[in-house]
């Protein structure tokens, strides 16, 4: 008997580039729909390695990151010919029969002078917002990192550095530049040391940067010497970030646990016992609107947050993403072989679990949430990588291994890197690679 996966690709293959939506693998006739699961997919390739870009030189690699925008602009880091890296922005026509890039423009690249006068030696983070500006951390040839800003494609122009004033004074910044999230109206939430004006050491904290500047509508959100919101402790460090609508946010933090706690977790296998990772929400605006959403189980809980259904256990090891209606989604490390994926406190697919193709999942990427909560979330399982997409009573695989995008056979893709690779209209970007040896920017459009 043909199994499922077998037909399913059968069916794919009949129909041309079209992958249709396996069965779901879980369903729920009590639980509405977050939004509805298109019927299939059209995965195309848009650039692939060996395409020229933008100053006479060819693209070499994408190492993965590559995102895209309500403007059907798609921006990727990719490595040239002679090995040096840059951001690039491709503009995306969907209006033929299948997407064609319009035009490719270089946004920053390493050797590039900057309107500082400073020269780029390395491009740390890059991320890109619906009216198409860009932010990107970036070391240049001073040896220090600044945050820099591109408004309406006229050239990156620096916005915090070493030694800037913070928002609303008290200190300043410092010159190591972490996570960093550009939203709409070019509001910045950027990790970065700092040094407040009342204390004599320095601090890490998460920074909220109003139409990207650094001003006084801009605010401290979290710092190292908070309280842990909902547990014993203080934050002692803060790690991957995400933002959404008015400032809600997501963040990944580290803490001080108890030492028995930590004993009895190093014992059970819990990884990185040590450094207690967590996950905590909240919005910008509101000082008081912290709330513990992941414990490490070497922190001490309060009564209130232990007696809450929606607070899971688990290290937090990849990036938190949160959705416009403020659900977070994120992946909670078990120990050192297990792996959770919750969505809104719920769990959603596991390691050791079925995906809908019938393969069993070995370990999980940073998920995805699109403008309509639908979830999107890579795994590897024991015959490859699938791609599959959640919408609260149904988990279907829309992408996986051996599949045929555009005469090539997929060997295997990157998907998870950044929290922006779903546009409004659900059109889906990632990394592939193919047996054939080529590397592309795949673009997934809904039947």
């Amino acid at each position: 008997m043909m199994k499922r996966r077998d037909f399913i690709k059968l069916l794919g293959g009949a129909l041309g580039a079209v992958t249709l939506t396996s069965c779901g693998g879980r369903s729920s006739s009590d639980e509405a729909p977050i939004a509805p699961i298109p019927n299939g997919y059209t995965f195309y390739k848009v650039l692939s390695s060996g395409d020229d870009l933008p100053g006479g030189n060819t693209l070499g690699a994408i190492p993965g990151t590559v995102m895209i925008n309500n403007m059907k602009e798609v921006y990727f880091y990719g490595m040239d010919q002679t090995n040096t890296n840059g951001f690039y922005e491709v503009q995306v026509d969907f209006g033929g029969s299948r997407p064609k890039v319009v035009q490719t423009r270089k946004v920053v690249r390493e050797g590039d002078e900057l309107k500082d006068k400073k020269v780029v030696s390395q491009i740390n983070m890059g991320d890109m917002n619906n009216q198409g500006s860009f932010a990107a951390t970036i070391q240049t040839d001073d040896n220090l990192s600044s945050l820099y800003l591109e408004r309406e494609k006229q050239g990156l122009e620096p916005i915090a550095g070493l030694r800037t004033t913070l928002p609303g004074g008290g200190g300043k910044f410092g010159g190591i530049f972490g996570d960093m999230d550009l939203h709409d109206n070019n509001a910045i939430m950027i990790v970065s040391h700092f040094s407040p004006s009342d204390a004599a050491q320095g601090y890490q904290g998460l920074f909220y940067l109003s139409g990207g500047e650094v001003n006084q509508q801009g605010r401290i959100v979290a710092s190292t010497r908070d309280p842990i919101p909902g547990a014993d402790g203080f934050l002692t460090g803060i790690g991957l970030i995400d933002m959404h609508d008015n400032g809600n946010y997501v963040m990944q933090a580290y803490g001080s646990g108890t030492g028995q706690l930590m004993q009895a977790a190093t014992s059970a296998g819990i990884m990185d016992a040590v450094a207690s990772s967590m996950l905590i929400s909240g919005n910008a605006m509101d000082p008081f609107s912290k709330v513990l959403k992941s414990s490490s189980p070497t922190l001490k809980l309060t009564r209130k947050s232990v007696g809450r259904d929606d607070v899971t256990v688990g290290e937090i090891k990849y990036g938190p993403r949160i959705g416009a209606t403020n659900n977070a989604a994120y992946v909670d490390q078990m120990n050192d072989n297990h792996q959770v994926l919750n969505y809104n406190g719920k769990r959603v697919v596991e390691v050791g679990s079925t995906t809908p193709l019938g393969n069993t999942v070995v370990s999980l990427s940073a998920p995805v949430v699109g403008s309509d909560g639908l979830l999107y979330c890579q795994a590897s399982t024991d015959k490859g990588l699938e791609l599959m997409v959640y919408n609260g009573p149904e988990l279907r695989t829309i992408l996986s291994k051996d599949d045929n995008v555009d005469g090539s056979v997929l060997r295997s893709f990157f998907f998870g890197f950044m929290p922006d690779q779903v546009d409004s209209s659900g059109r889906i970007v990632l990394t592939g690679d193919f047996e054939d040896g080529s590397t592309s920017i795949v673009i997934g459009i809904p039947i």
